[in-house]
């Protein structure tokens, strides 16, 4: 299954964003590994994350349109959000994912939402710290650390944050589910959630 995904999404992503997208399964992997999930899942929802990333703006209004998706108002506002919520309709149509969630991974990578399991959290995680995003080095480090010790809500919080910060500094509007998971992540991020040995 994860061969034929990694081989059908070259026909939806360009090089730069398959290059990115296998960065995010690689680090998404390595974290699962350390959380004892389940590596076929995280593999698929790293692969698919970002499938609608490349959809002009108006072919992806035409395709929620006709398949009369409700759209939430934030992702009209904010048009670079819209991948993230086609992309789930796409890896469910065209890939046939119902896994919840695989599909919350996609749906939730940018905004976050709260009370979001450990894939899309790992998911969420390592797309932001994929190496060739313009992220500071030793932030990345320092979120990667984080995951691989165990706190895995920290690292999230840490990613979170910097993501608040790039909306507030581009007075963008916010999503109320990023706000929900941000206050989420702030109860949680002592918990250490690694395997006992």
């Amino acid at each position: 299954m994860v061969k034929e995904i990694r081989k059908k999404i070259e026909n939806y992503l360009s090089t730069k964003r398959l290059l990115h997208t296998f960065n995010v399964e690689k680090i998404a992997t390595e974290i699962a590994r350390k959380y004892e999930v389940d590596e076929t899942k995280i593999a698929v929802a790293s692969l698919l994350h970002d499938i609608a990333k490349d959809i002009r703006l108006d072919e992806s209004l035409r395709i929620i349109k006709d398949n009369k998706l409700e759209i939430p108002d934030i992702y009209i506002k904010n048009p670079d959000l819209i991948h993230s919520f086609l992309g789930a309709f796409i890896a469910s149509s065209e890939f046939g994912i119902d896994d919840t969630e695989i599909l919350d991974s996609i749906r939730y990578h940018t905004l976050g939402k709260e009370n979001m399991g450990i894939i899309p959290l790992i998911v969420y995680i390592a797309d932001f710290i994929d190496p060739n995003k313009e992220v500071e080095k030793s932030i990345k480090n320092l979120i990667l650390k984080e995951a691989l010790s165990g706190y895995i809500y920290r690292a999230a919080l840490l990613v979170c944050v910097e993501k608040i910060k790039y909306v507030v500094s581009e007075m963008k509007y916010m999503d109320t589910d990023t706000v929900f998971f941000y206050n989420f992540l702030c109860e949680n991020e002592k918990k250490c959630l690694l395997p006992s040995s």
